[in-house]
């Protein structure tokens, strides 16, 4: 049994409220946001109210000039002035300098209750004790200095009211104590606040400042990563190569290569997944792609390559980074492909003339966990129109919307639904990206993706086809609409 809270959004008036009140959208800083909505908010609400009065004021004061049973036509018109100013105000705090708002809304407050005291004398000690209350506001809306405007503004037009009405000095003292006292208090809390306002901002800057760095390092190693994907790839007589790489962050823990080796016409063929993101992820992968590189010129079996390369990243890379890889060495002479992986998902064979697709078993733990590891070394012979199709597991953990993960199977059925009869190996590598986009509709990846598919072909000579590497800001064209 769960439990579900639901906010309904607001409509009517409410609604319209909230649309009148929000902040000018050049307004971005959080405060500022929250000040420009309440000096918004009290504005209309006192133009609202001083409006309506003042109409009704009209209509009694017309129906009964009584000055007991009216306001009277002066107080009428100061009442009806005041409303105007508020929504004056409120059009001045609608724009980027809202700051003229909130001081036209507090000086319209002084001089409303300012223009009052004459026409009520009996109550105007009363109104005196008013003005205390822009000093409240600008506490909120205004920092330490404006506020001490505002006392200093209210006090000299207490001082003038108390002078007019000529209160008492008992009433007097009274009166302006008061007004000290919340003086006091509003400045205390306007000193607060603004300290606690300043740290925030600090704070801000300095996430900001380190956004800004965390920024960079992942440009650089986005940069460094496109380096070390190899600007050509090997072009074999009778062979396709067709390779992917999407990254779904900002840096890419995948990477893939395509080499000639120096002795032989034979080709190395890489696809390797580094654990984690970022600079030290594609440090590490700089690392393992330049020491394989230098062991497969010399080490002609791939599992011995890679224990080598495993003794030297063991003893140099960060605790919780490894690696794991894919390494074949393809003879097309022979057709012959010996392979070694280090953890690596295992990649599919299959054939477009149809027959199962299986998996190119090979094992062996990850690179940079243990310096004595050994690595199991297989072959096999590619036949004519086979294919092997070689991916990082990104591709089989791609999420859809319910959170199910796109799975080896599906990969598997794929490769086998499409590939038969398929041209060659950018349609297959093609054939399984589609399908992985149809599982997961709109979803983003969670890891990162990459693919090299080898198709042999029938006779023909045909050179190496290299796919677009996908950089996370576009889909590369060939790929089709879904």
């Amino acid at each position: 049994m769960t439990n579900s809270t639901t906010t309904r959004p607001r409509s009517g008036v409410f609604a319209a409220l909230g649309r009148w009140t929000a902040p000018p959208a050049g307004i971005v800083d959080p405060e500022e946001r929250r000040r420009s909505r309440m000096v918004r908010s009290v504005a209309i609400g006192l133009a609202i109210l001083l409006t309506v009065s003042g109409i009704v004021s009209s209509i009694t004061t017309s129906l009964f000039p009584d000055r007991d049973t009216s306001l009277g036509w002066g107080a009428t018109l100061i009442v009806l002035a005041a409303g105007g100013s508020f929504w004056l105000a409120f059009w001045l705090s609608g724009h980027r300098r809202n700051r003229l708002g909130a001081w036209a809304t507090i000086f319209t407050i002084d001089a409303f209750l300012l223009g009052l005291g004459p026409f009520f004398p009996e109550v105007s000690a009363s109104l005196a004790l008013g003005f205390a209350v822009p000093v409240v506001c600008a506490t909120l809306i205004l920092d330490i200095r404006g506020t001490l405007v505002v006392f200093v503004v209210s006090f000299l037009l207490t001082a003038i009211s108390l002078t007019i009405i000529d209160s008492s000095l008992v009433e007097s003292a009274f009166i302006v104590g008061i007004m000290i006292a919340v003086t006091t208090m509003a400045v205390l809390v306007a000193h607060l606040r603004e300290d606690d306002l300043l740290k925030a901002r600090q704070l801000r800057a300095l996430e900001q400042r380190n956004a800004d760095r965390l920024k960079g390092e992942l440009e650089l190693a986005q940069k460094v990563q496109r380096a070390m994907l190899p600007s050509e790839l090997p072009a074999v007589e009778g062979l396709q190569i067709a390779v992917y790489s999407e990254a779904a962050f900002e840096a890419s823990g995948d990477f893939y290569d395509a080499f000639s080796l120096n002795d032989d016409d034979r080709i190395g063929i890489v696809v390797c997944d580094v654990a984690g993101k970022g600079v030290a992820s594609a440090l590490v992968m700089s690392a393992t792609r330049a020491s394989l590189r230098a062991e497969a010129q010399r080490t002609p079996s791939p599992a011995l390559a890679l224990a080598r390369v495993n003794a030297t990243l063991s003893s140099s890379i960060p605790t919780g980074l490894f690696v794991t890889i894919f390494y074949g060495v393809f003879e097309p002479s022979s057709r012959r492909l010996t392979f070694a992986s280090a953890g690596h998902p295992h990649p599919f064979r299959g054939s477009t003339s149809g027959g199962p697709v299986t998996e190119l078993e090979s094992h062996g733990l990850p690179l940079g966990l243990l310096a004595e590891a050994e690595y199991e070394e297989q072959a096999t012979v590619l036949e004519p129109g086979e294919y092997v199709f070689i991916y990082t597991d990104g591709l089989v953990e791609a999420l859809d919307g319910d959170r199910a993960m796109y799975g080896f199977d599906a990969v598997q059925n794929r490769l086998a639904l499409d590939g038969v009869g398929s041209p060659g190996a950018e349609a297959l590598l093609e054939a399984a990206l589609v399908g992985m986009r149809d599982f997961i509709g709109g979803e983003s990846l969670q890891d990162d993706v990459t693919i090299v598919t080898l198709c042999l072909g029938d006779a023909a000579p045909v050179g190496a086809e290299r796919a677009d590497t996908y950089d996370g800001a576009r889909e590369p064209a060939w790929i089709p609409e879904r």
